[in-house]
This record gives C-alpha cells, structure tokens and sequence, in this order.
C-alpha cells in the first residue's frame, strides 16, 4: 500500500469460490481500498458467476455446432456440385457418341457393313440416356414426396397427381400441412434455404431437396413451382417437355 500500486483492488478477478457443504462455484470479486484517518479499509464484492458461466458455456457450443454444421454444408454442397458434374457427364458421353455416328452416317463415308455395328452402339446409348433421364425424375419426384411427407401431420392425406398435355408432362404433388408463409415462398428453391417453421421445429434436413428438384427439372427444359397457404397446405408441381426428353 505504500506505494499505491496494487495487482488486486480494483480489478475484476474471476476466482473458485466454496459452499458451506464443501462443494465449489465461480465467483466474481472486485476488492476496493478507503482511508480514514491514515487507517486503511479493505472492502470486496463477491457475486456468483454459476449462470453466466453456463451461459458462456453454451455459446461456445452453439458455436462449435454452428462451425460443424457450416462444415457439413460445405461437404454436402461438394457432394452436389460433384454430383451435377457426374450427371453432366454421363448425360454428355452417351449423346457425343450418338451424335458422331449421326454425323458420320449423314455423310455417307461409313461402309455397310459398319452400319450394324453403329446401330448397336446408338441404341445402347439412346438406352443409357433413357435409364439416367428415368433415375433423376424418379429422384425429383421422391424429394418432393419427401418434402411434403417431412411438413404434414401423420394423418392427413398426400396427393400425387400426373398428367399430359400435348408435348407437356406435368405432376403435382398436394399435402394438407403446415403451409409456407408467402415471403418464405419465393425462396424454397433456393441451395440451402429452410423455412423458419423448418428451424423451429428441428425438421430433418439441409435445404437442399427442393434446389436439387430445381436443378434436375431445368437440365430437362422443365420447371418446378409452388402454390401455398399458411396452416392448410402446398403443392408442388414438376412440368417436363415429353419432346426434350
């Protein structure tokens, strides 16, 4: 004290503090000097830190899950992106070797005796197409199944409705759920978009169903919209040309 210096008083200091029972909590002290009289007198002011060291305490696991979860998305969102490249391809192997023989039959340089052969090949291919068009549609349809399954009650009713016009397929897919508030509607297709009643809820999922339905409906010439109404349900309508397929 004689040279008014002090490590301690005046200082927040976050110590161990002990109960009657022996068991130990945080404590928060603040020590404090007064002179009167050339006497000195010390004061403190202990306050029990217990809740805002939970507090603490959760938000460093809220933010370690949040970190975790920002790293899921990137790993899913490499999936995808790795997963569009492989139907890229596998879509443009197929069409380049058709689209050769085409070429080289329409020029009249191939021999007879080749036609077979490229024949055979064109029709693998065309089947090949037919088979991966056929798997990602089934794919598009079952996200939306998915989807209105995840946002309905156990006991109300899903209803999928197809149909063809002209050149047109079209296939809705009706629930009697818990409906998209109209601001949250526009979004739903969006990469890793979630609904606010998706979040509150804990609904199972990244936000990635409906981009993928989305993205599988544009590389046909097709389209995906939604219609909804808050607490009485949504539909889901898949339209595809029966010509770009």
């Amino acid at each position: 004290m004689a040279t008014g210096r002090s490590n301690v008083l005046g200082r927040r200091l976050e110590l161990t503090g002990a109960r009657a029972d022996g068991s130990e909590f945080p404590i928060e002290i603040v020590v404090w000097a007064t002179r009167d009289n050339h006497e000195w007198a010390f004061h403190a002011f202990i306050h029990d830190i217990t809740e805002r060291r939970r507090a603490e305490e959760a938000l460093r696991q809220a933010y370690a899950a949040e970190q975790a979860t920002v790293a899921r998305l990137k790993e899913l969102d490499a999936a995808k992106d790795a997963f569009i490249a492989t139907i890229s391809h596998e879509l443009r192997t197929p069409l380049t070797t058709v689209s050769g023989y085409l070429d080289l039959l329409g020029e009249g340089e191939v021999e007879p005796a080749q036609h077979s052969r490229m024949l055979q090949a064109m029709t693998r291919n065309t089947a090949r197409l037919q088979n991966l068009v056929e798997d990602l549609l089934v794919r598009a349809i079952g996200a939306l199944v998915s989807n209105a399954v995840k946002y309905s009650p156990i006991d109300t009713s899903i209803t999928v409705h197809a149909a063809a016009a002209g050149d047109q397929v079209t296939i809705a897919v009706t629930d009697h759920g818990v409906g998209i508030a109209a601001e949250e509607l526009e979004r739903v297709f969006e990469r890793f978009y979630r609904t606010a009643y998706a979040y509150d809820n804990a609904i199972q999922g990244v936000g990635l169903g409906l981009w993928l339905v989305k993205t599988i409906a544009e590389v046909h010439g097709g389209t995906v919209t939604a219609i909804s109404t808050p607490g009485q349900g949504s539909t889901f309508t898949l339209r595809l040309s029966v010509g770009g397929r």
